[in-house]
């Protein structure tokens, strides 16, 4: 079993965690279990969600967010900022990023 890295910000009263993937190809449903398992404030580390940074075509980085009961969520204000916040912190020469 490999590490899980990570990143554990708040916005606006919700908690997110920060996960950027690389080459690994994991299905949406594993995500889900994964979130499921890991925001479970009990019995894991908790937070609302996960925001799920990977590679995009189209743009600079592609999100996905899921929330604490594993289902996939098709937007959220807070996790875009969560995402804003985590990218300018580790590229400061930039401000501006697409997503």
């Amino acid at each position: 079993m490999s590490a899980l890295k990570f990143c554990k910000y708040h916005a606006l009263s919700n908690d997110f965690l920060v996960l950027e993937t690389g080459q690994a190809k994991i299905t949406k449903s594993a995500w889900g279990r994964i979130a499921r398992k890991i925001c479970d404030r009990n019995r894991g580390i908790g937070a609302d969600g996960i925001v799920l940074l990977s590679r995009s075509k189209k743009a600079k980085k592609r999100f996905d967010i899921f929330n604490s009961d594993g289902s996939w969520a098709e937007l959220s204000g807070n996790g875009l900022r969560i995402a804003g916040v985590h990218c300018h912190l580790k590229e400061r020469r930039k401000r501006k990023f697409v997503f």
